[in-house]
C-alpha cells in the first residue's frame, strides 16, 4: 500500500509536523497550519476526504471513532489514534507520549488501510 499523508488533529501539537518533515515526510501537517483547526470532527472529516487525498487523521480524541463512526464509514476516512489507555503506564508528560507513540509507529501509520487503529507504545491494535 503506498504511504498516505499524515495530518495531525488539532489536539496535538502541531509543531510535530515539523519533525515529521524533518523525518522525510515533507507532506505531514497538522489542522493548525492548514487553518483547519476550529471545524468540528464531521467538516474535518469531509475535508480531508475532498482535498487532502490519502490521509490519515492522527488524534488523541479517543472518543472520535465511536461518536463520528457514520462520518468515517461515509468519507472512508483513516484514523490512527494514539490509545489514551497507554498513558496510563507512561513517566513522561501527555505531549511526550503522544510523540513517542506517532514516531514509533509512523511507519505503521502512513501505511494504514482505511479504518481505525489504535496506537500505543506497545503498539498498534484494531478497536
Amino acid at each position: 500500500m503506498p504511504r498516505k499523508r499524515i495530518v495531525l488533529d488539532a489536539d496535538i501539537s502541531w509543531k510535530l509536523a515539523h519533525e515529521l518533515q524533518k523525518r522525510g515526510r515533507t507532506d505531514a501537517t497538522a489542522l493548525k497550519i492548514e487553518n483547519l483547526d476550529t471545524l468540528k470532527d464531521g467538516a474535518v472529516l469531509k475535508t480531508l476526504a475532498a482535498a487532502f487525498g490519502p490521509c490519515v487523521l492522527v488524534t488523541w480524541d479517543n472518543k472520535m471513532p465511536k461518536v463520528h463512526a457514520a462520518d468515517v464509514r461515509h468519507h472512508s476516512s483513516t484514523l490512527a489514534v494514539v490509545n489514551r489507555t497507554g498513558f496510563r503506564n507512561w513517566a513522561g508528560t501527555e505531549d511526550s507520549y503522544v510523540r513517542d507513540v506517532i514516531h514509533r509507529w509512523l511507519h505503521r501509520i502512513e501505511h494504514q488501510e482505511d479504518q481505525v487503529v489504535l496506537y500505543s507504545t506497545s503498539g498498534p491494535r484494531l478497536p
